[in-house]
């Protein structure tokens, strides 16, 4: 295996455990109407899982995320990709 394998996997691992981490969020804060919500698009996973943000600033660079994001779920992403 060369080394972009390796990286590639990793960035999978990463995006597997953000999607994960997503669906939880989205089971634990419905809206009061009973429907989940959004949180992120899979392209701000993958966005995520490639740039792997240490800080509340980094989602600044994450196309559609959004300020809201960041209170709601800003910290529970942040513990994942600091790993």
């Amino acid at each position: 295996m060369g080394g972009a394998d390796g990286n590639m996997s990793l960035e999978e691992d990463l995006y597997t455990e953000l999607f994960d981490l997503r669906a939880d969020l989205r089971q634990k804060n419905p809206y009061s109407n009973g429907r989940l919500p959004q949180i992120c698009s899979d392209e701000a996973l993958h966005e995520m899982a490639q740039r792997v943000p240490t800080k509340a600033e980094d989602f600044a660079a994450i196309e559609g995320v959004g300020q809201k994001f960041v209170e709601q779920y800003g910290d529970d992403f942040l513990q994942v990709t600091r790993k």
